[in-house]
């Protein structure tokens, strides 16, 4: 028996395949829906690291000119002791 020949039988079976396709697509989006969620996690995750090696790069950064600034004053303190022990 051919489903051109069966009209009933040719239009269910379009409507299997139909509903199989459709299936399909709907299994490909949720998919494809986890994976951009996934991604996003992911990227949210490396945003975070790169924010706190940040901080800490910021943090030692200020650390260090305060530390450059007082040793400046120091260093000015010495010069000024000196100069008015040469006098």
């Amino acid at each position: 028996d051919s489903p051109l020949k069966n009209p009933p039988r040719g239009s269910r079976v379009i409507g299997l395949r139909e509903e199989m396709i459709a299936e399909a697509c709907s299994a490909i989006k949720a998919r494809h829906d986890r994976t951009v969620a996934d991604l996003a996690d992911l990227r949210l995750e490396q945003n975070k690291e790169y924010l706190e090696f940040f901080r800490m790069l910021y943090l030692t950064l200020g650390n260090l000119i305060y530390k450059k600034e007082k040793k400046l004053e120091e260093l000015d303190r010495n010069i000024r002791t000196t100069h008015i022990q040469l006098e």
